[in-house]
């Protein structure tokens, strides 16, 4: 019973992305149009824009920059406590690899 409550679900999910395709170019023209339109409020005119962008090229990586780093270093050597697995004056690095960006792409940041 509970399997065939599923399926009907996905079949109605998978009917309602067909019908919603079927729009597509209707859809990106109308945000094309509010994107131009000069009689549009701005914030809505780059809100269309960021959803057409995000649409044909994915969303935007984002980028982070620690400003603080000697604050961090020494919050995170009292935290794991380090200080004991390596030399005083040896400089703990910490390396951070983003694995997607969110679109599954695989790129991320470093």
């Amino acid at each position: 019973m509970a399997e065939d409550r599923i399926s009907a679900r996905k079949y109605e999910r998978v009917q309602v992305e067909s019908l919603a395709r079927n729009h597509t170019k209707s859809a990106i023209k109308t945000l094309a149009a509010i994107m131009t339109a000069e009689d549009q409020p701005g914030a809505t005119r780059v809100l269309a824009a960021k959803i057409l962008l995000e649409r044909g090229w994915g969303k935007a990586i984002e980028h982070h920059h620690i400003s603080d780093v000697p604050k961090l270093t020494k919050i995170i050597e009292e935290f794991v406590h380090v200080t004991e697995l390596r030399e005083e004056d040896e400089p703990l690095t910490i390396e951070y690899h983003e694995t997607t960006n969110g679109s599954g792409n695989g790129q991320g940041t470093q």
